[in-house]
């Protein structure tokens, strides 16, 4: 086995901060394989000499205890390897400090923090994300996934894994939110303590992002939509009519319109628990809220027979959590498909049962001119989320508003 020795520096590239990464040097047969710790320091705040940080920084102990540990661990990988007269690489000791004294593995942490998620559409949104992740790390030459530690998370990391998602074909939007997600585990992990460090590459990295342009109809394309009279029990039949329902109550999201039962229909209310917002409130049935029920109400309707058919053949009980949000995805995406062609029939862009919330949003704005009301129907964590459903103000709303500041 090659000797291999051990030092501290600092990298010569300063941060944008100005600081300098304090890296672990790990020398065999001349070659240098280096580990960041974490921390970085001003040079300044560097003992050359000494080759540590100055005893007058705000965290020399903190740093100087991590140093310590770190080159203690490499000397015993080291020394196991010579005892045992195993061939010890500094790659393999470079390896084994990131994940035993500075940090785990990213992707175990992420892994488990996705299974701990209780909304099942998040979770399985998440696991894509994660699989995306994964697929970019690729596998070593035996097959088994790749892993990410934790420090190796950094800026250039970031930058690089933009590029990929961008050559995969995904929009600006779509990369941010799937860097989004690595930094909220991320932040996560140094909120729990999991991992520590003074040097967070989500500070100094922005993911791309555009405002996105969301579909929302007029008023002239709803009542198209009310006049389109497909035949009774086609599939073109019932996505019309959850679609106008949704947009009846309020936005009501699609997964509670597919398993909405008949005893939740109580007089002229509709008592339901929002499945995202976990909010629970009755809505106003007015007449052509209450006609789409007619459409589906039997002569003597059962209390927990669903009101739309979707979910009438799935037996929940047979599935398993995660089988069962599959199956009301599944759901969605043919209603989707049918919508999509209900629209190319009524010359309309785009159809979906998000639209159907989008355009609730904006058409109460309009009308009520109050955000804080429109934010409350769509049971919205904050007024923020529904400000980005509000398309921007038409002329005549302009020309309304400067009539009202100023005068004719």
């Amino acid at each position: 086995m090659e000797k291999i020795t051990f030092g501290y520096f600092l990298h010569h590239h300063p941060k944008q901060d100005g600081t300098h990464r304090i890296v672990l040097r790990i020398t065999q047969a001349r070659r240098h394989t280096y580990v960041d710790i974490g921390y970085s320091v001003k040079k300044e705040d560097w003992d050359n000499k000494k080759k540590e940080v100055k005893k007058t920084h705000r965290l020399y102990n903190e740093i100087q205890m991590v140093m310590d540990a770190k080159l203690m661990e490499a000397k015993k990988e080291y020394l196991t390897g010579r005892i045992h007269n195993e061939n010890v690489s500094a790659t393999q000791i470079k390896r084994k400090l990131r994940k035993e004294v500075v940090g785990d593995s990213f992707l175990e942490f992420a892994d488990e923090y996705v299974q701990n998620l209780t909304n099942l559409n998040t979770q399985s949104s998440r696991e894509s994300m994660l699989a995306k992740l994964k697929q970019y790390l690729g596998k070593d030459k035996s097959g088994r996934q790749k892993d990410l530690i934790f420090p190796e998370l950094n800026y250039k990391f970031l930058t690089n894994y933009e590029k990929y998602l961008k050559r995969i074909g995904n929009g600006k939007n779509t990369i941010h939110g799937n860097i989004k997600f690595l930094k909220t585990i991320y932040n996560f992990a140094l909120k729990t303590r999991h991992f520590r460090t003074s040097d967070n590459p989500f500070l100094e990295y922005t993911a791309p992002q555009e405002k996105s342009t969301r579909t929302r109809l007029k008023l002239f394309q709803i009542e198209a939509i009310e006049n389109y009279q497909p035949n009774p029990g086609t599939p073109k039949f019932h996505a019309r009519n959850i679609f106008l329902f949704s947009y009846y109550l309020q936005g009501m999201r699609v997964r509670d319109l597919l398993l909405l039962r008949w005893k939740q229909i109580k007089g002229d209310y509709l008592h339901y628990k929002s499945s995202k917002a976990n909010k629970e409130r009755p809505r106003k049935l007015h007449l052509r809220a209450r006609h789409i029920l007619d459409l589906y109400r039997p002569e003597r309707p059962k209390a927990n027979d669903y009101v739309f058919p979707y979910m009438a053949k799935v037996d929940e009980k047979k599935l398993t959590p995660k089988q069962w949000a599959r199956a009301t995805d599944a759901q969605n995406s043919k209603i989707r498909n049918q919508l999509m062609l209900i629209a190319k029939e009524l010359g309309i862009e785009k159809l979906s049962m998000h639209v159907a919330r989008h355009t609730f949003a904006n058409i109460a704005r309009q009308i009520i001119k109050d955000v804080y009301l429109v934010s409350d129907a769509l049971d919205h964590s904050s007024i923020a989320v529904t400000e980005k459903y509000f398309g921007a103000a038409s002329s005549e709303e302009n020309d309304d508003l400067v009539k009202q500041i100023f005068g004719d």
